[in-house]
């Protein structure tokens, strides 16, 4: 059976024949879902624009010890440097904006808060939100094989964002237009 590679996001360095055990969270994902066993083959990524090829070594309980092969150029990233000024939108609505953004290969994602949100966040909910978003944008990377993780810049009001200076091109989608 053609089993898909599973790819994971570890926020560490990696390189090339080494080692490192798996976080408890990861390792009961790949073992109890995905059934990996010694022996596997799995793609760790880090966001520096590389895949890495490795194999299981071993399970205990949920940790799990993986050796690092070797280091593969991963997807091609686009060449334009985009940013994704968002709105933010009620519940599902911003995990699926910004999940296609990444499939799509934006390089930052901008939150703002405009005369019409309907959420105002602030303080710790706020940066539960912005937690719960980095890891819709690590999903999709660990999805759609993209091995650059886009930017996740502090949300800002419309206005704030609007007030910095830019040499930069924006564009504004206008659904009146």
């Amino acid at each position: 059976a053609d089993m898909r590679l599973s790819r994971i996001f570890k926020d560490q360095d990696l390189a090339p024949d080494s080692q490192l055990v798996l976080p408890e969270r990861t390792g009961h994902y790949l073992v109890r879902v995905l059934k990996l066993r010694p022996g596997d083959a799995l793609v760790l990524f880090n966001g520096d624009g590389f895949d890495y090829a490795c194999e299981l070594i071993s399970v205990k309980r949920d940790a799990l010890t993986v050796h690092v092969n070797t280091r593969l150029p991963a997807v091609a990233e686009s060449p334009l440097r985009l940013t994704l000024v968002q709105a933010v939108g009620k519940g599902d609505r911003m995990d699926y904006s910004l999940q296609k953004a990444t499939e799509l290969g934006v390089a930052q994602v901008q939150p703002v808060f405009t005369a019409r949100t309907e959420v105002r966040l602030q303080g710790a909910r706020l940066a539960k939100r912005m937690a719960h978003w980095h890891g819709v944008l690590v999903a999709a990377c660990e999805q759609s094989g993209r091995a650059t993780l886009p930017l996740l810049a502090d949300a800002l009001g419309l206005e704030e964002w609007l007030d910095q200076p830019s040499e930069e091109a924006r564009y504004v989608l206008d659904p009146r237009a």
